[in-house]
């Protein structure tokens, strides 16, 4: 078995999305240890925005809550909501 060709399938997977023009964002879901503490807009964006390294951008919540326009916020969760909807539909997931 190819161990990069299924790391390549099965892999972390970080979706680009431009914030401002000329400014660019990547978008990773969390991983399942990560995934119980999106419980709110903020912590959300908080673990799932990233740098083009795969390092999260903000310090904390609260920053992105206090820091970051309202606007902002919104379009960031809703391309982490329409990711975690693609990445969910079982229907595209193969099964043998």
């Amino acid at each position: 078995m190819d161990i990069a060709n299924l790391m390549k399938a099965i892999g972390v997977k970080m979706t680009p999305f431009e914030v401002a023009q000329g400014i660019t964002v990547y978008i990773k879901l969390p991983s399942v240890s990560k995934y119980s503490e999106c419980s709110d807009p903020y912590k959300t964006i908080f673990y799932c925005v990233v740098d083009e390294e795969g390092k999260q951008i903000f310090d904390s919540a609260e920053q992105i809550e206090n820091k970051v326009d309202m606007t902002v916020q919104v379009k960031l969760n809703q391309e982490i909501s329409r990711l975690f909807v693609e990445a969910m539909n079982i229907e595209d997931v193969e099964s043998k």
